[in-house]
């Protein structure tokens, strides 16, 4: 194995969770999601940002997976409000549940 750097990008909210996978229909590769203060971003393999979305608070966790069986991935993220939500590839919210 060789470790290398791909891209060096400073996020803004901070960072508080990392992902990989590919949510975005008809591109190959997959982004490198980051969590952080009430955002998600999603930078390509250039460092270029493909995706964002509004969190409500700082994101603890994130999963990318095709929650609903329709072919296409969705970012599940937990936030430190004790929410979890789930989020197509538009950005558009799925499904908030309130943890408690």
């Amino acid at each position: 194995r060789r470790i290398a750097t791909f891209f060096l990008r400073e996020v803004a909210s901070g960072l508080s969770s990392i992902a990989v996978g590919k949510i975005l229909q008809g591109v190959d590769n997959a982004l490198c999601l980051v969590g952080g203060n009430c955002s998600i971003e999603g930078f390509d393999h250039k460092g270029e940002e493909q995706f964002w979305t509004v969190a409500g608070d700082y994101v603890g966790t994130m999963e990318v997976c095709d929650i609903n069986g329709d072919g296409a991935n969705e970012l599940i993220a937990g936030t430190d409000d004790n929410e979890i939500r789930i989020c197509t590839a538009a950005g558009d919210i799925l499904c908030e549940s309130q943890q408690t």
